[in-house]
């Protein structure tokens, strides 16, 4: 009985040890834990946090992409609108001076084709003359031959 006790006194002394050790690892664990748990929570922090301010430069650098680009289109815009204007002026300009252009030409030619109907007229009435009068010079020429003809065979 006594060596029953004894050994019952060793396993209970084994047992509350081994209790104790497991218990002293369960602290630790939990301590580990605990300390994992802030770790992570402070990780997550420092995360959201970089994401947040990474999230406002981004949203600050879009922003402003978006101003440049909406001046950059109205400059755009702008001198679209300039250009179009002058161009429509240039051309105003360019289709007046056309109109001037056609109507001179036009004038000319009518001149030139009046001008070329009197000459023609002219030549033709010079042609008509031209003809009666050499016909007239046949005419005197041969009337010509005959009487020197005459004259050489009375003389």
């Amino acid at each position: 009985v006594a060596r029953l006790e004894q050994l019952l006194h060793q396993a209970t002394e084994e047992r509350e040890a081994d209790l104790s050790k497991r218990n002293v690892e369960i602290k630790k664990l939990k301590s580990d834990l605990s300390q994992l748990q802030k770790s992570s929570n402070e990780t997550n922090k420092r995360i959201k946090t970089d994401s947040m301010k990474q999230e406002l430069t981004d949203t600050k650098t879009s922003e402003g992409k978006c101003d440049r680009l909406h001046q950059s289109i109205t400059q755009l815009r702008t001198q679209l609108a300039q250009a179009v204007a002058e161009h429509r002026q240039s051309e105003q300009v360019l289709r007046s001076r056309k109109i001037k252009t056609e109507s001179a030409l036009e004038t000319w030619i009518a001149k030139y084709d009046t001008d070329m109907g009197e000459r023609q007229e002219e030549l033709e009435q010079i042609e008509a003359v031209y003809k009666v009068e050499k016909q007239q010079l046949e005419d005197l020429e041969e009337r010509f031959a005959l009487l020197e003809e005459e004259y050489k065979q009375n003389h």
